[in-house]
């Protein structure tokens, strides 16, 4: 294991390539609020230095409404269909111990249960998250300064990619809602502070939290295809676009860390590895 994982100021990295041509890697907490950047010294500095901004997508393609779709049962269909009496009572029950929203008031499916009971909890254990992408908010202030504006891939290719992951068959959606309220990791009052735990780990900047928690992403469903595979999946279009121009790259802290991470991976493609404060 290197040893970036034992200082601080770990979510903003220099990145230089051979040439000596510098761009910069940037770790997001996605509803951080964007005034967060004003408390790292070099961001103000490194953000003017590049002349391009580089999105996980860019907002000038996104649309919320597309993600929709996959979050909700077929027409005519219902969650409870998919359980016997004693699962659906289990699901229902852990709901409520979260919010007072009930499955069956909107027609999610078991992903979009499961994506919302994330933000859920997430804006429970955090009441300071924005509204707005940090990511997204970064991308228009580029933009507001005539910076070009990227995204890894299309929002056609990004929704296309979480339509794999979250629109599998119906059955497999049931079965991994239920196995994740079942683990004892998944509940409510033990993952509250985990999830403040790890807010604080990306306010402090400290990398080797933030991989715990990482780690124990990667480990549940859908976590190695939303981490460890998109970062080799865009991994090319990084190395071209800060070949090309001076780029700032704006993507989730968690795609930083670990063996698999993006920073590993560009100083094993020979770049230049750099923390900055």
């Amino acid at each position: 294991m290197t040893s970036f994982l034992s200082c601080k100021a770990q979510i903003l990295w220099k990145v230089s390539n051979d040439r000596g041509e510098t761009s910069y890697l940037f770790g997001t907490f996605h509803k951080a609020p964007v005034s967060f950047c004003s408390e790292i010294r070099s961001f103000e500095k490194a953000f003017s230095e590049c002349s391009q901004i580089l999105g996980e997508v860019s907002y000038l393609e996104s649309n919320a409404n597309n993600l929709s779709g996959l979050m909700m049962m077929p027409q005519g269909s219902s969650l409870k269909e998919l359980y016997n009496d004693e699962e659906y009572e289990l699901i229902l029950s852990y709901f409520e111990s979260v919010s007072s929203f009930r499955p069956g008031k909107i027609n999610f499916s078991p992903s979009g249960l499961l994506l919302y009971i994330t933000n859920m909890l997430y804006r429970q254990a955090i009441p300071e998250l924005s509204d707005e992408e940090m990511d997204f908010e970064l991308q228009r202030l580029g933009q507001k300064k005539g910076k070009v504006i990227r995204g890894l891939v299309s929002y056609e290719e990004h929704m296309n990619y979480l339509a794999k992951l979250f629109a599998k068959d119906l059955s497999e959606q049931a079965e991994g809602l239920l196995n994740y309220i079942k683990l004892p990791a998944s509940n409510p009052d033990s993952l509250r502070p985990r999830l403040q735990y790890f807010y604080q780990a990306y306010k402090s900047q400290d990398l080797s939290q933030i991989k715990e928690y990482a780690d124990l992403f990667s480990s549940m469903d859908y976590g190695k295809e939303l981490l460890s595979d998109r970062n080799r999946l865009w991994l090319p279009t990084i190395i071209e676009a800060i070949n090309t121009k001076p780029t700032f790259i704006v993507i989730g802290v968690g795609h930083l860390v670990g063996n698999e991470g993006l920073i590993e991976l560009l100083r094993n493609h020979g770049y230049t590895m750099i923390p900055m404060k």
